[in-house]
């Protein structure tokens, strides 16, 4: 079956640029979803389904009955002023595709494209899942699993750009393959005074300050070096005047772990340690604790897949085993259905000249990734309806 001759780079190429010049937030996808409904309907034998407002899955049957296969790609965009040099820059103020959703996409249209072209070989079916919201709890994923689309579903693959590795290389292991991203709010309420008279209040930015200091120490001083877990504190907010001591600050951050049980613990030792502090300088306290998505847990076989694909299509040297990806992504929701495999591509190199990570404003990735992401999906849908 000779289906490299219709991987087409400059298609996806442009795809890709005009998702990135015309970005959307989560769950305002609108004109992104359109365009993607556009592009499958030039595509022969592709059945469009609207599972939410703004996701998109196309269904692609086969000649003869089989597995089905879903293939996902996330489509929005962040809140980030773009400030990388490029001629397709995004026109939308305060909105970038500083993720690599916008290559998810192009690579994902790519290989709709392939195989539609062969359809009338292909025992099974394939849906490609074009996802919206992922970067906004509780993302787009569930709403998809919740409105039945993707249930027949037997395997479901998806991938990711990884910034800062080689181009082209590829990351998939069996296990945990991303984390919990939570999130916590804290609101600390003491008494204000004028800064000239510090005796009078319960200062909240020094109570604030040992608050910080100590949840800095949580993964240092309690969490086993063989787990993985981060604590950030991310906001820290005193509104006031420069000669006032305020009633109240805000401090926020997020948490990040893969083992359950690690989880638990770190959102038990933080109500621990706000509540000490608080006490011993005679504050008071709020917590939120958000939780996010479920960490995303490779399947052994549908992950030796993908490595196998990878070795075929590109030789031994292809895989690798970076550090532990701590970010969070809701493809988890879709292994309540079925095994899942999460690979990670290369976006470029420091040394390639791709300096910049993700949710960075001058984030840039190496568009020859785009014809690797088509031919993996391709290749391991084949594998898989195979199977």
């Amino acid at each position: 079956m000779n289906w490299k001759q219709y991987v087409d780079k400059d298609q996806m190429v442009a795809w890709r640029r005009h998702l990135h010049k015309y970005p959307e937030v989560s769950y305002q996808e609108k004109e992104t979803s359109a365009y993607i409904v556009k592009a499958l309907e030039q595509m022969e034998g592709i059945e469009i389904l609207r599972p939410a407002d703004t996701s998109v899955v196309g269904v692609l049957k086969g000649a003869k009955p089989g597995k089905v296969v879903g293939i996902r790609a996330d489509i929005d965009a962040l809140p980030i002023q773009e400030q990388a040099d490029v001629e397709y820059k995004s026109v939308h103020d305060g909105v970038m595709h500083a993720c690599g959703h916008d290559i998810h996409t192009a690579t994902l249209l790519g290989a709709a494209s392939v195989l539609s072209k062969i359809r009338h070989q292909l025992c099974g079916t394939v849906k490609f899942i074009f996802q919206a919201a992922e970067e906004q709890f509780p993302g787009g994923a569930q709403a998809i699993v919740d409105s039945g689309a993707v249930s027949d579903c037997d395997y479901f693959i998806g991938a990711h750009v990884l910034a800062k590795l080689k181009t082209g290389l590829i990351s998939c292991w069996p296990g945990t393959a991303t984390a919990s991203p939570d999130k916590f709010l804290i609101h600390v309420t003491g008494t204000g005074s004028h800064g000239a008279a510090p005796e009078a209040s319960i200062d909240v930015v020094t109570v604030a300050a040992h608050i910080v200091t100590n949840l800095n120490s949580i993964v240092s001083r309690n969490i086993s070096p063989y787990d993985n877990a981060v604590v950030s504190v991310t906001r820290f907010i005193a509104d006031s005047s420069l000669n006032i001591l305020g009633p109240k600050v805000e401090l926020g951050g997020t948490i990040r772990t893969m083992d359950e049980g690690v989880r638990a613990f770190i959102h038990k030792r933080m109500e621990e340690i706000v509540s000490g502090i608080c006490q011993a300088y005679g504050a008071t306290y709020q917590i939120e604790m958000m939780k996010g998505y479920a960490p995303v847990v490779n399947d052994e076989y549908v992950t030796r897949i993908v490595q196998e694909t990878a070795k075929e299509l590109y030789g031994e040297d292809i895989l690798v085993r970076p550090r532990t990806l701590m970010a969070g992504d809701d493809f988890s929701a879709f292994g309540q259905i079925a095994p899942t495999a999460f690979f990670l591509i290369g976006s470029g190199s420091e040394e390639e000249g791709y300096e910049y990570l993700v949710h960075n404003p001058k984030f840039i990735a190496n568009e020859d990734i785009l014809p690797i992401g088509a031919e993996m999906f391709v290749a391991c849908a084949l594998k898989l309806l195979e199977s």
